[in-house]
Parts: structure tokens; C-alpha cells; sequence
């Protein structure tokens, strides 16, 4: 196995505030080789582990987010928890999740609130006001923001992944419906038809993806990923995406021989859900093996079961990290990272930028 001295992470995107980079460029690409993880990639801000073992902040910070980096980096108050894991918001609160999977809440200089233990993820969704804690045998409790004494567990079968985003949250669970959603789905972010369904407030299955949770034995089961306003599933190694088709970022591009860009294509298609579409070198289809997916704003990346890793949606801030086919600043297809050496183990989607670890 190789060292974790050897690994380099890779960052390319917006960088008005240095929150990937310290080159003074709003657009960049960039390696680091003393981080090891991402820990929180927001649009102003970039938490990350060095190898050091230090959480730095990166970007835009204040006073009161600087006073939790210093505290997390006490180890005379933190003890021997080791924070894997930021989330929350940066102007309302955030969440930490340590290596022995204790949850806590830091309300921006107030107290922490201890709100769960045996956790794997969490996230705050900001349209729901509500923390979701995934615990490590399935089970989601939604908390709601400073409502510590009124946790609700969710009515929903095993979870095997979730994603949150600020408007919705995606469930990846165990059985023949793989996938549930909750919150907004006024782009169709939750996979459901919009001229009947615009919110929902419990977690409800997306029909599209009744009975493919039975097939495929023995693949890796199914992975969610959120941004604001589209979704990707990962199942069976298929890449499902949906929602907003804004700047081709649920990758429903046409390949060489076909039509070239629709202008259509920043409306919300009424079809519902569909496999991505991957090109190859030449620009023909590809039959692409999907591992792990992430969604930025307005933009996905895609890693294959071999460690590469697949781009589309916006470019305006170089977050696609490859070169585009067109004089466009996006591109509506997923295509290889060709400048990334070495097998990819590890992505992160900011809103505007892209971290990936090889």
C-alpha cells in the first residue's frame, strides 16, 4: 500500500478568496502534497487535514471560525478524537464528526452540543433548517437547527449512503427501492415528477428506481451524491443523474455524430432520469464503470472502478480540470481528466471547484 506521504491532492476551480490555492488567480489548478483529506469544501472556504494532522482553513475566515480551527487543533481539549469530517454552513453553524464517529454541533462560538455517536455522515441542509445523521447500522435522525431535544429518527429502511444538500437530501438504502429523497424538487433534484410533486416532507421513494436494488449482486450498492438543484445514483456501477440541466451538469450531452449543443439544454428535461453519457478520446460513447460520483453547483465528477476521473457540467472556473472539445465554457458530456496521474482513491465537488486525491 503506498504512503500516505506519497499522495497528492489535486485542486482546480474558483479561487477569488485563496480557498484551493494561494496563487492570486480567481481560476486555478493546483497540487498539494501535504494534505491528506478534504474536510469541508464551501464556495468562500476550504477545511483540510495535512498530514501533520493539522485542520487548516483556507479562504475567506472570521474571527469565530478561526477560534474552532484553534480549538480542534487543542490537543489538551480535544484529547485523541481526530475530526474526519466538517459540515454545516459557514454563516449558521458547523458540524463535526470525529474517527470514533461522535457528532458534534458548534454553533459559531457557542458551546458544542454532542448530537449523536456511532455516526458515519451528517449534513445540514439549509432549506430544511435540519441536521441528518446516518448512523453506522442505517439509521437517519433529523435534527432540526437549535431544536437539540426533539431528534426525529426517519421512517425509511436501512440506509446504506445519504447526501445533503442545501435544498434536498438523497438515501441510498438496502431492498428493491434503492433510492429515497426529501426536500425540494422544484428542478426535479428529487427525481420525481414536478408538475405533481415540488416538496415532499418525508422520505419518499423514487419510483424510477423500483427493482434495481435487486439486481447486480455483489456490486458496491448505491451511492448518492446532491448539488443545490441536480443529483447523481450510482448503482450497479451505472451513473443515473437528474434534475436542473443547467451548463450540462447532469451530463446528458450527445456524443460525435450527433446533434451538437441543445439550447434546451438549461431547462429542466421532462424526462426524469437518465444514464450519463461518457465519451471517449474520440468522442464516442464509452462504457464507463462508475465507482463514486459528486456534485458541485453546477458541475459532476465521476471516478471509474480503475481510479480515473470523469468530468462535465460548467467550466467557467476551470472546475472540470481537462480541456473542453468546444469553444464553450461547459461541456454536456462526462469526459476523462487526462492531466490527473495516477489512480484517483478519493473526490470532493465544492460548489465551484473540484478536489481529487491520487
Amino acid at each position: 500500500m503506498d504512503s500516505i506521504n506519497n499522495h497528492t491532492l489535486h485542486a482546480f476551480g474558483f479561487n477569488a478568496y485563496g480557498q484551493i490555492s494561494q496563487q492570486p488567480l480567481t481560476k486555478v489548478q493546483d497540487t498539494h502534497r501535504t494534505v491528506t483529506r478534504v474536510l469541508m469544501a464551501a464556495w468562500e472556504s476550504t477545511f483540510v487535514l495535512t498530514k501533520q494532522g493539522v485542520i487548516e482553513l483556507w479562504g475567506y475566515s472570521n474571527a469565530q471560525h478561526e477560534e474552532l480551527v484553534a480549538h480542534w487543533n487543542n490537543k489538551e481539549l480535544m484529547g485523541n478524537k481526530k475530526i474526519r469530517c466538517i459540515f454545516g454552513d459557514l454563516q449558521l453553524g458547523l458540524g463535526t464528526i470525529d474517527d470514533a464517529g461522535n457528532v458534534l454541533w458548534w454553533g459559531l462560538g457557542r458551546k458544542s452540543v454532542l448530537l449523536g455517536n456511532n455516526i458515519k455522515d451528517a449534513g445540514f441542509c439549509a432549506g430544511l433548517n435540519g441536521l441528518f445523521l446516518l448512523s453506522v447500522d442505517g439509521k437517519v435522525t433529523q435534527y432540526e437547527r437549535d431544536q437539540w431535544d426533539h431528534p426525529k429518527v426517519l421512517d425509511i429502511p436501512t440506509v446504506e449512503s445519504m447526501a445533503v444538500s442545501t435544498t434536498h437530501v438523497l438515501f441510498g438504502v438496502n431492498g428493491s427501492a434503492p433510492v429515497f429523497g426529501l426536500g425540494s424538487n422544484r428542478m426535479g433534484q428529487l427525481g420525481m415528477d414536478t408538475s405533481t410533486t415540488q416538496h415532499v416532507d418525508q422520505p419518499t421513494r423514487v419510483d424510477f428506481f423500483d427493482g434495481l436494488g435487486m439486481m447486480g449482486a455483489g456490486s458496491s450498492g448505491v451511492k448518492v451524491a446532491c448539488g443545490s438543484f441536480h443529483s447523481a445514483v450510482v448503482l450497479h456501477n451505472d451513473l443515473y443523474t437528474f434534475g436542473w440541466n443547467d451548463r450540462g451538469m447532469i451530463g446528458w450531452g450527445t456524443l460525435t455524430g450527433q446533434e451538437e449543443h441543445d439550447d434546451s439544454a438549461s431547462l429542466l428535461d421532462s424526462s426524469g432520469i437518465r444514464l450519463a453519457s461518457f465519451a471517449g478520446d474520440g468522442g464516442q460513447e464509452a462504457d464507463v464503470s462508475v465507482d463514486q460520483v459528486a456534485c458541485g453547483t453546477a458541475h459532476t465528477v465521476a471516478i471509474d472502478v480503475s481510479g480515473s476521473a470523469w468530468t462535465c457540467g460548467s467550466d467557467k472556473y476551470s472546475q472540470l480540470g481537462r480541456s473542453l472539445t468546444t469553444t464553450d465554457d461547459y461541456d454536456d458530456c462526462f469526459r476523462r481528466c487526462s492531466t490527473i496521474n495516477g489512480k484517483v482513491t478519493d473526490s470532493q465537488a465544492g460548489p465551484w471547484c473540484t478536489f481529487l486525491q491520487t
